[in-house]
């Protein structure tokens, strides 16, 4: 496992990515509804997919988007496969974080450990991690230790109404253990499709009355 910070040189290979829209650079359409869209590419060596999604959230601004992404404890309120979130290192927007992935029956759940980033600009918010290791959090019996090769969301306002955000989401992850890779790839597509579902639900159903009560 390669050690290492999110750089800036990181951060902007991150968006080089996300600027390669349709069939560039050997993306795939694996999936396209109503504000949601899913790609997958190859990467040499690996038999597990780089995954990129392109979300649209009516209604949920990027400010509210980054919070619910930058938060552990509300991530976990709206997804449901992540059962433990916690930083381990906190220098505000560098953190060490430890979480743990709910996986089907019969399948040893899954933890990462991982150094986490934000960047802020004008033109958009970017949350990174990489996976990393950290003394304080060994393996442990019963879990797998998986890696996080790619993982970033991108949030931007959505052009011309900014009550409105836009998200892309980037993810390739090695699960280890013995899961095959096509349940691994076809896991991970899936699971943006149902994030966006989820974080529609939450927002709507609780969050946004959250937000307004602080005001």
């Amino acid at each position: 496992m390669a050690e290492s910070g999110i750089t800036d040189a990181y951060i902007e290979d991150i968006l080089r990515m996300d600027a390669c829209r349709g069939e560039e650079d050997g993306w795939q359409l694996a999936s396209r509804e109503e504000d949601c869209e899913i790609w997958t590419k190859r990467t040499k060596g690996l038999s597990v997919n780089l995954v990129k999604g392109y979300l649209e959230f009516p209604g949920i601004n990027r400010d509210a988007l980054t919070e619910m992404f930058s938060n552990g404890d509300i991530q976990k309120r709206f997804d449901k496969a992540v059962t433990e979130y916690e930083v381990v290192e906190d220098n505000g927007d560098h953190q060490v974080v430890y979480s743990v992935a709910k996986m089907p029956t019969t399948i040893s759940d899954r933890d990462f450990v991982v150094r986490w980033r934000r960047r802020v600009s004008d033109a958009e918010t970017v949350l990174c991690s990489r996976s990393c290791l950290h003394a304080s959090k060994p393996e442990v019996p019963g879990r797998v230790r998986a890696e996080k090769l790619v993982s970033a969301y991108v949030i931007r306002e959505m052009p011309g109404d900014p009550l409105s955000s836009k998200m892309t989401s980037m993810l390739q992850l090695d699960l280890k253990g013995w899961l095959p890779w096509n349940m691994v790839n076809s896991g991970v597509a899936s699971g943006l499709q149902r994030i966006h579902s989820s974080v529609n639900d939450f927002f709507f159903g609780t969050f946004k009355a959250e937000l307004e009560a602080r005001r």
